[in-house]
């Protein structure tokens, strides 16, 4: 307790906070505090987890504790950055939103990962991978052309390698940031319809071929991926798309 000759408290006031004349103040968590008739009181120590901090030392704490925000979340930010960069992703646009053309678009999106899922599967990094898809891209498409005549369906079908903006994605067990990623975009003949879009590699499309599939992230990326908090990612893809200008 320390005398101030500049502050009287009225006896029997309740005193939760009271002014220094150092620039600090006392907070204290009690209903009601009992002051005796003229006595100047600018801290009361150890009453039920009273303390007290000088303005200078709260805000050195407030300080400390963005600081350390800050740190934690350009790593999240670099992680996440990675991750994108590590990652091909499989975007098929269907002809319509009509059931049909709903139907073709997850036909071509089953003919597709049976028979190119496992061989993308064994890249070694997202590069590789996409080198093979310029390597037997014609087959994938022949794939894709192959499912629409078995269905008796008129489309047309294209097939690009593309970078494009994809949202936050939440899979089972882990969640994708947004951003850009390199994409094998399928387009089915007017691509007017609602899009399916999943993990070429890692290999996370095909439920026999994920197993494992995380452990080709690193250890930052891991724990990005895994990351509960959703307004994490909800502010980082805020921050970028003010960095684009968005």
């Amino acid at each position: 307790m320390r005398l101030l000759p500049s502050v009287a408290v009225p006896s029997g006031r309740a005193v939760s906070a009271l002014p220094d004349a150092q620039g600090g103040f006392y907070m204290r968590r009690l209903p009601f505090v009992a002051v005796p008739s003229g006595l100047a009181v600018s801290a009361l120590p150890g009453i039920q987890g009273g303390f007290y901090m000088k303005k200078w030392e709260i805000a050195l704490l407030a300080g400390l504790v963005l600081a350390v925000f800050a740190t934690n979340f350009t790593s999240f930010a670099e992680s996440c950055a990675r991750v994108r960069s590590d990652t091909l992703r499989l975007h098929i646009v269907a002809n319509s939103d009509s059931e049909a053309d709903q139907a073709e678009k997850l036909a071509v999106r089953d003919a597709v990962l049976e028979q190119f899922g496992p061989l993308l599967g064994q890249a070694r990094g997202r590069e590789e991978a996409e080198a093979l898809v310029r390597e037997h891209g014609g087959e994938i498409l022949a794939c894709v052309r192959e499912t629409l005549d078995a269905r008796g369906s008129a489309h047309t079908a294209t097939l690009r390698l593309v970078t494009m903006e994809f949202p936050v994605c939440e899979y089972d067990g882990f969640t994708l940031p947004a951003g850009g990623y390199d994409a094998v975009r399928i387009e089915l003949g007017g691509a007017d319809g609602h899009n399916w879009f999943c993990v070429l590699y890692p290999p996370l499309c095909l439920s026999a071929a994920s197993d494992g599939a995380l452990e080709r992230y690193d250890e930052g990326e891991r724990a990005a991926l895994s990351c509960p908090y959703k307004i994490k990612f909800a502010a980082l893809e805020w921050i970028e798309s003010l960095a684009r200008g968005e």
